[in-house]
């Protein structure tokens, strides 16, 4: 496992080469996902696997997990959030035609080379976020309903006189 990895890398490349990218990204590199987070300390760790498939397309196959700390949406305090995503992609260029495509694989179009992993990184980390994120039970949340809540007792109805009038 590296322990920096490139920030910008050819895909191209590291897919011929059969080459593996295991490591740990800081949060502090990947300023669109702190608007997401409630403390940007930690790291990112991603293990993947750059490939050719069969018609000599750059593919990228792997694993990113993360403990995020994320604001509840509830009660307002630190939550953390356990993300691992499994990643798919296949890098098209512009000439590339989109027909025959495998299914359980995501496209990304490479313009520029070398393109950011830190970026790349970070896209596939704020797909996988939910887009609330609560505690099971908020401890501080005095208005929560909890499951020890008293049953709700059948009052009368009182529109019963009328269904009897009905008749």
């Amino acid at each position: 496992m590296l322990k920096y990895l490139p920030n910008f890398i050819d895909p191209r490349q590291l897919a011929i080469a059969n080459r593996y990218l295991k490591g740990n990204i800081d949060f502090s590199k990947m300023t669109r996902l702190h608007n997401n987070l409630y403390d940007t300390k930690g790291y990112i760790t991603i293990n993947w696997l750059f490939s050719l498939d069969d018609k000599n397309r750059p593919t990228i196959q792997g694993d990113t997990e993360a403990s995020l700390s994320i604001i509840c949406q509830r009660c307002l305090q630190p939550v953390i959030w356990l993300v691992k995503t499994y990643t798919r992609l296949i890098m098209l260029n512009s000439e590339s035609k989109n027909n025959e495509l495998p299914s359980d694989y995501e496209t990304i179009m490479m313009t520029d080379t070398p393109i950011s992993l830190f970026n790349l990184v970070e896209d596939e980390l704020i797909l996988s976020l939910p887009i609330t994120v609560t505690h099971e039970i908020c401890t501080s949340n005095k208005y929560q309903i909890t499951t020890k809540s008293k049953p709700i007792i059948q009052q009368n109805n009182p529109f019963q006189v009328l269904s009897q009038l009905k008749k």
